[in-house]
This record gives structure tokens, sequence and C-alpha cells, in this order.
């Protein structure tokens, strides 16, 4: 019995590894050869390109007072702010109004009115519908902007027959190992949503940072079929409207948005927990391909280290380790040289076992998530 376990442990961990590899090498690596043509970015500039930036915020003086500057002073003529207030109870109206004296093409849009959904899907449509634009670009009022060019470039990707742009939307690095696996976190669920893109099965975007036609969301019967969810006003949204050929990325550092990462355990689980909810609603096929991804990479290290400690097929067990982390940390270094992201790389042997048992952890949090509000 013990062989025959062992003779399974082998074969397992031989077919993971090829399946990981198959990612890395034929999904993920086309993000390396990848290139965007900004040069209509400057002459792009056209009534046609004109832009509503919406930005829903509860409760955010503070995040307001450091970050709305950011979406202001953007270096794109054609555009207007629009902060919707969502039943904030601190000086959020007070701050917009304030730097409203300055800039005629911020709006404040106050939504008073109970909610008829959850999280933050009602302020979102309500800013939708007051936009005066066909081009839509959606962030957060925690979020900022790296460059006075994010609007520009993200616009500049909305050519020919492309409708919806999805942008990076990283943490801020700071010293601390949760920060780091945060980070690499995003950057894993990144690389997956840009590359699905590129090979024509996009299933999601981050609502940090997504630029979209105003026409897709009447299309789609705004978030209806999904607006007894808490999250999704991003990656369900995109589920509904994304097709094969309509969607483009940007992975230039102008188009990257910031904000801060989670400071602890608990609110970072909290707000995966959130997110993680919505994946049950992805399409079958979607759904197939992210769930034999992170069940491989699991399995990849725990028949890894069972192998190992039952010392038997150790050096079958050691070569493919050897192998795929290769192969990750190669792909991985010119993604994260493209995404700015290079400090990350030092960290890829315990980021990417970490990731293991996050993979884990997060193929149950979907079914026990109980939160159901944004704020």
């Amino acid at each position: 019995m013990y062989g025959y376990l062992v003779t399974f442990l082998a074969i397992s961990l031989v077919a993971a590894t090829i399946v990981q590899l198959l990612y890395w090498v034929v999904l993920f690596a086309r993000l390396i050869s990848y290139k965007e043509d900004l040069a209509k970015a400057e002459k792009n500039e056209n009534p046609e390109k004109s832009v509503s930036v919406v930005i829903c915020a509860k409760n955010e003086e503070k995040n307001l007072l450091q970050n709305l500057p950011r979406f202001l002073t953007q270096k794109y003529r054609l555009v207007e702010i629009l902060v919707v207030n969502d039943q904030s109870v601190d000086n959020t109206e007070g701050v917009c109004l304030e730097m409203q004296k300055n800039y005629s093409y911020l709006r404040i849009i106050n939504n008073s009115y109970i909610k008829k959904t959850l999280g933050k899907k009602a302020a979102l449509a309500l800013g939708l519908h007051h936009a005066a634009h066909e081009i839509i670009a959606v962030s957060d009022a925690d979020c900022s902007p790296i460059s006075e060019r994010w609007l520009a470039t993200m616009s500049a990707n909305l050519h020919d027959n492309k409708d919806i742009v999805l942008g990076y939307a990283p943490y801020r690095a700071a010293k601390s190992a949760l920060n780091t696996f945060i980070r690499f976190e995003t950057f894993m669920t990144a690389i997956q949503y840009f590359s699905y893109a590129l090979a024509g099965m996009p299933y999601m975007g981050v609502g940090r940072n997504m630029l979209y036609r105003k026409s897709l969301f009447a299309q789609a019967n705004g978030f209806n079929s999904h607006e007894h969810i808490a999250s999704g006003d991003d990656d369900l949204f995109i589920k509904e409207v994304a097709t094969s050929t309509n969607v483009a990325i940007s992975l230039h550092p102008d188009s990257f948005i910031y904000s801060e990462a989670e400071p602890n355990l608990h609110t970072f689980f909290r707000q995966k927990m959130r997110h993680l909810s919505t994946g049950i609603y992805y399409k079958w096929q979607h759904k197939i391909l992210l769930g034999l991804y992170g069940a491989t990479h699991t399995w990849h290290y725990v028949a890894l280290v069972m192998l190992i400690f039952c010392k038997n097929f150790i050096y079958l067990a050691i070569i493919l380790y050897l192998l795929r982390i290769f192969t990750v940390a190669l792909i991985s270094a010119y993604v994260l040289k493209k995404l700015q992201e290079q400090s990350i790389l030092t960290r890829i042997v315990w980021l990417d076992a970490a990731m293991g048992l996050y993979y884990a952890l997060a193929a149950t949090l979907p079914y026990i998530a109980k939160t159901r509000t944004w704020k």
C-alpha cells in the first residue's frame, strides 16, 4: 500500500508540474513580448475620447484630500471627474466642494437614498447614470494615479474594436512580509487576467483601474444580474460584457494606480473573502482554468514535501521543483520589470510556496464569505 501511495505521489507531482509549466510558458509568457501602441495617445484627444472618471466615496475625507488632486491634475483636457458621495457621515462632501472651487470639471453626486444593491454598486451605477461622456474610467477614493498621464495612457488603448481597457492596480511597498505577499498576490492575479485577456478569454478586471464604454453598462442592464452580491462591479461586469476581441490591457507604468495594502491579516482576509465570493459566478471555462492552476500549484508543493519526507523519488522531486521555480522566476523577472515590481523577485521562492497555501485557503473562502458591505 505504501509503495502505491508513493508512486501515486510521484506521478501526480510530474503531472502537476507539467500543467504548471504549460500555464507559465504558453499563457503567462505572452506578457513578455506584449507592447502597447501609445503613438495615438497624443493625437487621439478628440471629442470621441472624452472621459468621465467615476470615483465612489464613502467616508473618504482623508483619502480624498490626499488622492483626488492626482485625478484632477491629469494632463487630459477632455475629462470630467465625478465623485459619488455614498451616504458619508464625515466631511467627504465638504472636501469635494472645496476642491470644486478650483476645478470646474469636478462634479459631486450625492447618493442619499437607501441602497437597493449590496456594496458600492448603487453608488457606481448612479455615477454612470450622471456621467456625461461615453468613455468611463473607474477608480476608488483610496487610490492614486502614479502619473499625470494615467488617463491619456489608458484611453490610448481604446481604439479600433476595443471597448474595455484593463489596467494594473498595485499596492505601495512597505517593509513587512505581509505587504510583500499582498503585492505578490496582486501580481499573480494581474498576470492571470492580463494573460487571459491577451488569449481572448477575458474574465475580470480590477475596479481600481478600468476604462470602458458606457454603452456596455446599458447593454448588461447595469448590475441587475448580480446586484445581490457585494462585489462584482468589476469582475462580474467584465464577465458579462467582455468578448474575445473587445478587451485591451495596459502595462505601461504611467497607467498604474496605487493604493495602500491592508495592514494586517484580518483585514486582508476580510477583503479577499469579499472579492473571492464572486469567483463561483464566473463562466465554467474560467472556473476550470483558474481552479486547475491553483490546484496544481498547491499539489506541486504538497506532493513535493511528502516525497521528500518519504525519501522516495527525492531526486525526481528536487529536479521537478527546480525546473518549475526556475521557469516561474525567469518569466516573472520580465513581467515584474514591466510592472515596476522588481523587488519581489528576490523573494520569489518563499512567495511562490506561500501562494500554494493561499490557493488552498482561497478555494474555501467563497463558500464561507459573509461580508456584505464595501465599507
